[in-house]
C-alpha cells in the first residue's frame, strides 16, 4: 500500500512541476534514514537501459535508496512492492 502512494506521489509531482522540491524530501527522508530484505533482489538490461536515462539526480535517490535496503532491509522507509505472486 505504500509504494502505490509513493508511486502516486511521484506521478502528481512530476505533473504539477512541483518534481524538484518532492525529490528533495525524498532525498532528505533517505539521509535520515526515514525511508526491508526479506526479498530478492535482481536486475534485467531493460532495467539498466532504462537506470541509464533517468535524470542524475533520480539515479543518486535510487541508489540511496538500495544502499539502505542492503543495510536494513526493513527500515520503514522503503516501501516495497511484490510484482506478481511468486516473484
Amino acid at each position: 500500500m505504500e509504494a502505490e502512494r509513493f508511486d502516486r506521489a511521484l506521478e502528481t509531482a512530476a505533473q504539477s512541476g512541483k518534481l524538484d522540491s518532492w525529490l528533495n524530501k525524498v532525498d532528505a527522508d533517505i539521509d535520515a534514514g526515514r525511508v526491508n530484505r526479506w526479498m530478492k533482489s535482481s536486475t534485467t538490461p531493460d532495467f539498466w537501459a532504462a537506470y541509464q536515462v533517468l535524470p542524475e539526480r533520480v539515479r543518486n535517490i535510487a541508489r540511496k535508496t538500495y544502499q539502505l535496503w542492503q543495510e536494513n532491509p526493513r527500515h520503514p522507509s522503503l516501501h516495497w512492492k511484490q510484482l506478481a505472486p511468486g516473484v
